[in-house]
């Protein structure tokens, strides 16, 4: 995946993201919890970015076997930042109620998949490479 192609379809996602959270602000039971779903796409969006850029690197490793243990490693990262993620904004914002997983888990499954596009179209590029 060429670098252009990731930060345009990039910037797409985070529009998309940026979209659902001014929806929310239309449903009542999860207008006040926009400050989560800002949150989210600076959490989210950011270890996207992580991502490719580690994943560029570990397609460049002579060591067949980087790109592998980053996806893996990613995963797990990717468990634990969040946890703490929704740990510190619970802890910070003191939320009257627990609506506001739903606009995280929202844009947890919209950079996730966009996450495996992009992860699966290095992988595809490393293989045809070799």
């Amino acid at each position: 995946m060429k670098n252009q192609t990731f930060y345009t379809q990039f910037a797409l996602v985070n529009c998309i993201g940026l979209l659902l959270v001014l929806g929310m602000l239309l449903i009542p039971a999860l207008a006040h919890h926009f400050s989560m779903g800002i949150f989210s796409i600076f959490l989210l969006g950011g270890f996207v970015l992580a991502s490719f850029i580690s994943g560029k690197k570990a397609l460049a490793s002579q060591n067949k076997n980087d790109f592998t243990r980053l996806i893996i490693g990613l995963i797990f990262a990717k468990f634990a930042v969040c946890i703490l993620g929704v740990f510190i904004y619970n802890k910070t914002f003191l939320p009257s109620d627990s609506n506001y997983l739903i606009p995280f888990f929202t844009l947890y499954l919209l950079y996730s998949y966009f996450e495996f596009k992009v992860l699966s179209a290095l992988g595809y590029q490393k293989k045809n490479n070799q």
